[in-house]
């Protein structure tokens, strides 16, 4: 079982769900060969919490990790301890900063390894620095599966692989760096745009359009990359017997709201997110038009695993959808709370129909996603009959999610290292 987590990776800048632009060959072929979810969902949109949403089939108000200076607690069962316990090798390959254990993310894993290029868990002074956003990981990923397929037993296997180059900075090799815009010459470089004051609503065209194409080389780059990890599985042996599962904790806004980069709203160019199962011995390929959730990953990798289900989820099993079953439509939570920016705000989505609550100012606002799709169009919710169930059905998931979070004991607040502290300081993370 293959798990691969894209970080920041919009679902509307991939073939299979619709983009102009061959950003994404391989990823198109799971595609057309396994189940895209046409409609998923990130349970918020920035990296921490929503890896831990996808660990334990959880919303992020009962797993708890929801700032930059909490974790997962150890009372709660990831995929990966119930896959061990069931006698799966576990292996986890990660390259962002929040993916570090020391957020409590490495829980199951038999190995779980540093793919950064300058060694985010080393204590060596000098490597410590805010280099994630500049770092090119893709190739040190690639070295690190080798390692790890050429060590594989015949037991069953889950490996967990975090690509981080499509995350800002948008700095992709020279071959893919003019291929979605090879007649460009400008000044903007791609680095640090999110703080770049000249990357602004109304900005010249070719150079917005070229901060674009630089995130598409990014895309592809990695798509190119996962291509030849997945090659390594089949020289192995080992691709037929493995399910494959592609998916992104979250997108990145480029001023589609005013709004760059990722972590301050939940618009749907943040959470609407890629999800895609592929196994052409077990699944049968379809397009699932229901929207589903980042929760449902883990629950549904269990029950295809036969390793039974979670004693508490908020999520649910897709299996059914594999074989060519229907979704039923249930209401899928997105959340935000993240410090520094400071927002508390909740989404949710039940069909075509779209609710956010902005919990410190109080206000409620409702989207039809049929007709405005890109959000264009707030109502106020209390203009619009059809906010008042998707807020009973909010309440009903927040309620549920804090009940989970009573029955553990574990502080999800931790006092992060020395080391680590500076780390995501000098990244800007805890400012």
């Amino acid at each position: 079982m293959l798990l691969v987590s894209i970080d920041s990776l919009r679902a509307d800048h991939l073939g299979a769900y619709g983009y102009d632009k061959p950003t994404s060959p391989f990823i198109d072929k799971l595609a057309r060969e396994g189940v895209v979810f046409e409609r998923a969902l990130s349970s918020t949109s920035w990296t921490l919490p929503a890896h831990t949403a996808l660990f334990t089939g959880l919303a992020d108000s009962a797993h708890g990790a929801r700032t930059p200076k909490s974790r997962l607690a150890e009372d709660y069962e990831t995929l990966a301890e119930a896959l061990a316990a069931d006698g799966y090798t576990t292996v986890g390959l990660y390259s962002g900063p929040f993916l570090h254990p020391d957020f409590g993310l490495a829980q199951g894993f038999a190995r779980y390894v540093d793919c950064t290029s300058f060694g985010l868990s080393s204590g060596d002074p000098r490597k410590q620095h805010g280099a994630s956003h500049r770092d090119v990981t893709n190739p040190v990923l690639l070295e690190n599966a080798r390692k790890e397929i050429a060590t594989l037993g015949p037991e069953p296997f889950f490996m967990f692989v975090h690509m981080w180059d499509p995350h800002y900075d948008l700095i992709p090799p020279p071959e893919y760096r003019a291929m979605f815009d090879v007649d460009y010459n400008g000044d903007f470089d791609g680095r640090d745009f999110r703080h770049d004051a000249g990357f602004t609503t109304g900005m010249d065209d070719a150079d917005f359009k070229h901060v674009l194409a630089l995130y598409d080389g990014e895309i592809r780059y990695t798509d190119d990359t996962l291509a030849k990890i997945v090659d390594l599985l089949d020289s192995s042996g080992r691709l037929n017997d493995t399910i494959i599962v592609v998916v992104s904790d979250h997108g990145d806004e480029f001023l589609e709201h005013g709004g760059k980069g990722h972590r301050h709203t939940l618009f749907q160019e943040l959470i609407h997110i890629p999800f895609i199962i592929w196994n052409p011995a077990r699944v049968q390929p379809a397009r699932i038009e229901t929207p589903v959730s980042l929760t449902d990953v883990a629950p549904t990798l269990r029950d295809l695993a036969g390793a039974g289900g979670f004693a508490e989820t908020t999520g649910r099993s897709l299996v059914s959808a594999l074989s060519g079953g229907s979704v039923p439509i249930r209401p899928v939570m997105s959340e935000l709370t993240a410090p520094p920016q400071s927002p508390d705000s909740s989404a949710l989505v039940s069909g075509d129909d779209k609710l956010v609550v902005d919990h410190k100012r109080g206000k409620a606002t409702y989207y039809d996603l049929s007709a405005d799709p890109r959000e264009h169009n707030p109502v106020p919710a209390r203009h619009t009959k059809k906010a008042a169930p998707l807020l009973i059905s909010l309440t009903k998931l927040k309620k549920q999610a804090a009940q989970i979070r009573a029955r553990h004991a574990g502080d999800s607040n931790i006092e992060l290292p020395d080391d680590m502290r500076e780390r995501l300081g000098q990244l800007g993370y805890l400012e």
